[in-house]
């Protein structure tokens, strides 16, 4: 008996869950692992060739205490590798500070971008990271005091054991992510930034 074909009006309709647009969803494409080799392999032959990665999330698993996150030791030292190759360059990009990058990368030979491009340091090959002395962008010369203000009056204000304040010089990060709750932590911490700007107003 042959199978009765649904009308397209009555088929029932399918949803994605898929947060992302369809555009953006209709750009990924599913790729093997022979491919992606093939394409690995393709790619590390171009020369000159840069290497930029991230550490929180890529080279390091995410975490709840960011004073806890560790590289992946396959990670290091595929870099170090690749950072010893003639013709590679690697570059570590982070919102950490430059020397709180290199003391948990570790891997000489590769160019440290801290805080968001705002610092930058080359960590050459059999140095200590400890031995890294970033540049900072000049057009933040400055803003270091206001940082720290900002730090210690948002520090006051939640003296919560889940707020991390991390101090970058000309800026400052709060983190968040241990609270019970997240959005209510993240109201209260832009409620203290508001408000410590409208105190120096």
């Amino acid at each position: 008996m042959p199978s009765e074909r649904v009308p397209l009006s009555r088929r029932p309709a399918v949803r994605s869950t898929d947060p992302r647009p369809p555009d953006a969803r209709s750009a990924l494409a599913v790729v093997s692992g022979a491919q992606l080799a093939a394409k690995v392999a393709e790619l590390s032959a171009l020369r000159p060739l840069l290497i930029v990665a991230d550490f929180d999330g890529t080279l390091a698993p995410l975490v709840m205490d960011p004073w806890g996150a560790a590289v992946i030791p396959g990670a290091r030292l595929a870099l170090r590798r690749l950072a010893g190759t003639p013709g590679v360059h690697v570059a570590l990009l982070s919102g950490r500070t430059a020397a709180d990058l290199a003391g948990r990368a570790r891997v000489g030979g590769a160019v440290y971008l801290g805080n968001h491009g705002v610092e930058r340091a080359t960590l050459r090959r059999g140095a200590r990271a400890e031995s890294l002395r970033p540049e900072t962008d000049r057009a933040l010369d400055g803003y270091e005091p206001d940082a720290e203000r900002l730090a210690v009056e948002v520090s006051r204000a939640i003296p919560e054991p889940w707020l991390i304040v991390e101090r970058k010089g000309p800026s400052v990060a709060f983190h968040f992510r241990s609270a019970p709750d997240v959005p209510a932590a993240r109201r209260r911490v832009l409620e203290a930034i508001d408000r410590a700007d409208d105190a120096r107003r």
